[in-house]
């Protein structure tokens, strides 16, 4: 609770906590938020491209940092149909308090996929790249071969890739893990300094200037 009290910059004893108050339990009775991944196998890889069981993505970021021996792990999270259909029900400060409440519910389905991935395998770290993040890098477009990769895996959970290439509900994200040493975030490549959802300095070169990571 704590988390969104935060992020919203709510004031003690003011009429947006009460507001909030009233909320919160509701929408932890909803909350469902729901992850799922494959395991790919060690697959080709060459200069701007990877393939992974067949299905062929193009991305200079993706081909760089996994290897053809490393196993990749693509996913698929949301914060679930649940508080999507709610949120949507709401108007004005309560709608936009309930899209926070989504926002923390999807970061807690990413990190319980990230602590079993970890676990699981016994891996160092994990890190992910995400579609559309870094336009350059690994475009928007990514999405159609990843959803075609993870199959029915995102029906099964509630999500719909939308024509638009945006996800259905809207706080979702898609990505590939893959196992690193030290954790590797978008963020490292993007220069949007005043991001709310920054999780690592720049440390690139700019040309990805403007855009904030998705999903993060």
């Amino acid at each position: 609770d704590r988390i969104i009290y935060d992020r919203l910059r709510v004031k003690p004893g003011s009429s947006a906590e009460r507001r909030l108050e009233a909320l919160l339990p509701v929408a932890q009775a909803l909350a469902r938020p729901k992850a799922a991944f494959k395991i790919v196998g060690p697959q080709s890889a060459g200069e701007s491209r990877v393939s992974l069981d067949g299905v062929v993505f193009k991305s200079d970021l993706l081909s760089k940092h996994r290897s053809e021996a490393q196993w990749a792990f693509p996913y698929v999270a949301t914060c679930g149909r649940e508080l999507d259909e709610w949120a949507k029900s709401l108007s004005g400060l309560e709608q936009f308090m309930a899209n926070e409440i989504m926002i923390v519910t999807l970061h807690q389905a990413v990190r319980g996929t990230e602590e079993l991935l970890r676990r699981r395998f016994e891996l160092t770290e994990v890190s992910a790249m995400n579609p559309g993040s870094l336009p350059s890098e690994w475009p928007i477009t990514e999405q159609q071969p990843l959803f075609e990769l993870m199959g029915d895996l995102p029906g099964r959970i509630g999500m719909r890739l939308l024509p638009s290439l945006l996800m259905d509900p809207g706080k979702s994200v898609s990505g590939i893990y893959f196992r690193t040493n030290e954790k590797f975030h978008s963020c490292q490549l993007c220069t949007k300094a005043d991001c709310p959802s920054r999780k690592a300095p720049f440390q690139g070169d700019g040309h990805d200037a403007g855009y904030a990571p998705a999903g993060h």
